[in-house]
């Protein structure tokens, strides 16, 4: 994966060029005479001064090629605009649809939770890096004091991959503002040093592009996830599910704090294993209601399920819930990633868990009743997974 270096503001162009786009943003070709080319989208990569002085940009396409186009032949999926509130926000220009990469951008800041940010590495970036960070919010500015950069870091800093103490800050992908029911979600990918933002169900052009900024905490109900995001970000979420009206946001309430519980249960059913998968469903069924079901959230859930027919000991339920993981996977991460072709071939070809029972005449009968029940909702299943999905596995790891 080629990947844009670290990101800038918009390029300085002589007065009458188009400006060029912001470097790791994601563009689609428009206008080309090599008409084969239209519709495609890539990565916008870091200009060199002879190109910025001709209007154009090095663009990387899906399949690794590399083509210089005029900016005036460059429309942004993504535009950064500002909202009355809430400074900016990223709005889609184009529709995308589950899965479509919005951003790709290498940090500007490494750092360490719990260790002020290292100013050495703000001295190295460029005079428009630099000014890229210090414009980002700062949600612990006092008084008249202005912006510092250890507020900004905390403000907007990122983990460097699941369960890390490491940081990462991102100007770009910073801008981009939270909701409690995302239809994007970041991803931290190692293999190319790299912050990616993705959708995770298909958006509308002119909709705000909005992630999730504090992980599994946005199952909990609205009351708590008040707090966290006035004591993590100082403010206060204007999402439509947290200004739905009194019933709505009960119900709502009422389905997260149901889906706190079956995430806590569901780890205690290894000797319930049948008890458990009914728990992974309802699970899946509340995050679609609810608008969350993205890849974090729903590739765990379906993992454990799978570890569950796994304990069972009934390969039809074990492939069924190995294929709703790869599926989760290949949305998330592409084919080529080590947990989705792992999931492929265990939806294929289950293992055998030593000491897994066989399936019992009760448990026949209860595979019985929720295939009937399945088939009902295979449709809402599929929807599930097409709005994206993570995946945060223990047991199999």
């Amino acid at each position: 994966g080629i990947v844009a270096e670290s990101p800038s503001l918009l390029s300085q162009q002589p007065p009458l060029l188009p400006p060029l786009p912001l470097v790791g943003s994601i563009v689609e070709l428009q206008g080309l005479s090599r008409t084969e080319l239209n519709g495609l989208r890539g990565i916008a990569l870091s200009p060199s001064m002879a190109l910025q002085q001709r209007g154009r940009c090095g663009i990387c396409l899906d399949d690794g090629r590399q083509l210089s186009v005029g900016a005036a032949n460059l429309v942004p999926i993504v535009t950064l605009d500002g909202i009355p509130g809430k400074g900016q926000g990223a709005f889609s220009r184009l529709p995308l649809k589950a899965g479509d990469l919005v951003l790709r951008e290498r940090p500007a800041l490494l750092g360490r939770l719990g260790q002020p940010p290292d100013r050495r590495q703000l001295k190295s970036l460029s005079s428009d890096e630099q000014r890229a960070v210090m414009s980002l919010h700062d949600a612990y500015v006092g008084g008249a004091s202005g912006p510092t950069l250890e507020g900004i870091v905390l403000t907007n800093a990122l983990p460097r991959g699941a369960r890390s103490d490491e940081t990462v800050l991102c100007p770009l992908a910073s801008r981009f503002n939270h909701s409690c029911a995302p239809n994007a979600e970041y991803l931290w990918v190692e293999s190319i040093l790299a912050e990616e933002i993705r959708a995770v169900r298909d958006i509308y052009v002119g909709e705000e592009v909005c992630v999730n900024y504090f992980g599994d905490a946005v199952r909990q109900p609205s009351g708590a996830r008040r707090i966290q995001l006035q004591e993590g970000f100082r403010f206060d979420c204007r999402c439509p599910v947290c200004t739905a009206s009194g019933p709505e946001m009960a119900a709502s309430d009422e389905r997260r704090a149901r889906l706190v519980r079956l995430g806590e249960d569901i780890l205690r059913c290894r000797e319930r294993p049948e008890e458990g998968i009914a728990m992974a469903e309802e699970m899946l069924e509340i995050m679609n209601i609810e608008g969350i079901s993205g890849p974090r959230t729903v590739a765990q859930v379906c993992n454990d399920g799978f570890e569950l027919s796994l304990l069972i000991g009934d390969d039809s339920e074990s492939q069924y819930w190995a294929h709703l993981s790869y599926e989760a996977h290949r949305l998330g991460w592409g084919e080529d990633y080590p947990m989705t072709r792992r999931m492929r071939q265990y939806a294929q070809q289950p293992p055998k868990l030593e000491g897994s029972r066989p399936t019992t005449a009760s448990t026949v009968t209860g595979r019985q009743r929720q295939a009937k029940r399945r088939d009902v909702k295979e449709a809402e299943t599929k929807q599930v997974l097409e709005q994206g999905c993570d995946f945060a596995l223990t047991a199999l790891d």
